[in-house]
């Protein structure tokens, strides 16, 4: 084997570590905006889901209405009866 054989493997090696190290960096470049925009998704998703808790009580909502026309009803009758016993 000769000296010039011998070195092409390290030559090899040598660059095949840089290219790994490329590698790994662009990786690390293009990861970390990926698990930033997973963040941002899973703080879109607790959003929508307490949106979705507070839309969830529409018909009570109706049903307090409801309640209290009633209650305004019953209110005023109260008041009457109680001016009557004056």
């Amino acid at each position: 084997m000769t000296r010039r054989s011998a070195a092409l493997p390290w030559i090899g090696l040598s660059t095949g570590a840089g290219v790994l190290a490329l590698v790994v960096a662009l990786f690390n470049r293009t990861i970390s905006p990926a698990l930033e925009i997973a963040r941002y998704a899973d703080d879109v998703a607790v959003a929508g889901e307490a949106i979705a808790s507070n839309l969830e009580v529409a018909d009570e909502l109706a049903r307090t209405g409801k309640l209290t026309e009633t209650f305004g009803d019953l209110a005023g009758a109260y008041l009457a009866s109680l001016e009557g016993e004056r």
